[in-house]
């Protein structure tokens, strides 16, 4: 199936979001100028690695989808696992364990000493340059205090660690959530455009534009406005399933489907 894909991130476990992410040098200190890159697939390829945030308190509401993860994962896919500190990583072994999951010596820590959230999707994106992976960064970063604004430090700590990645600071604004593709196409929610607030059509033209040359694919963008779409992340409601072909959410018609087979709409979660 194409390329193999070097590392996903798992993103908004909740959600089940499972994106490719490209990794390899130490992010934040310097963009690395790496032109010929382009967005990797989402639906393309074999996964040789992949990288989840974990975090104890939240094992509750992570645990089942970690752990059918994991069991379905072939057994030569590396798996990262970033945690605040080793304690919760061994806690995360004993849970799957506990299921009759043995990650083995596949599973490795990477402990950033502070703490993180579990969506470790939201702050950055995947792309490649040849063999070489790359995190996509945005131009502009939060600089604020707590976990939220950790996980922008996460990219620094994966390419300090995972040597070969390199990373590209892009030319407009985005987070992780907004980025899916396929091979040839890259689905962008007018939510991303309006991130950028172009003032005219001009210039939402160019930011299309803009963003085909970053990305080396067709931008196929759905929605006029930020309020023709659902107030999240693109992963959320639409996935690229190959071939030019997408699956997508519809709220109004599972509440009709929910209504005609006399299943309550509203589920506790």
């Amino acid at each position: 199936m194409g390329q193999s894909r070097t590392v996903a991130v798992i993103g908004g476990v909740l959600a089940g979001v499972l994106l490719a992410l490209c990794l390899s040098q130490l992010v934040g200190v310097s963009d690395v100028d790496t032109p010929s890159a382009w967005l990797a697939s989402d639906v393309d390829g074999r996964l040789r690695e992949i990288c989840v945030h974990y975090r104890q308190d939240f094992n509750e509401e992570s645990i089942e989808v970690l752990s059918d993860l994991f069991a379905s994962l072939p057994t030569d896919v590396t798996v990262h696992v970033v945690v605040a500190d080793h304690a919760e990583f061994a806690f995360l072994q004993s849970e799957l364990a506990s299921r009759g999951i043995g990650a083995g010596e596949r599973m490795s820590p990477l402990v950033t000493g502070v703490p993180i959230t579990p969506w470790a999707k939201d702050r950055f994106g995947t792309m490649r340059d040849g063999d070489t992976p790359v995190i996509a960064l945005p131009g502009v970063r939060t600089m604020l205090h707590g976990a939220r604004a950790n996980d922008e430090r996460v990219p620094e700590l994966i390419c300090d660690r995972l040597s070969r990645v390199r990373a590209k600071v892009l030319p407009f604004h985005f987070e992780g959530g907004d980025l899916i593709s396929d091979a040839t196409n890259v689905y962008v929610a007018a939510t991303l455009l309006d991130r950028n607030q172009p003032t005219t059509v001009l210039e939402r033209q160019r930011l299309i534009t803009l963003i085909e040359t970053v990305f080396k694919k067709h931008a196929v963008v759905i929605g006029q406005s930020g309020g023709d779409v659902p107030d999240h992340h693109i992963g959320m409601y639409l996935t690229p399933l190959g071939n030019s072909t997408v699956a997508l959410g519809d709220p109004d018609m599972g509440r009709r489907l929910c209504r005609e087979l006399g299943i309550a709409e509203t589920v506790e979660l």
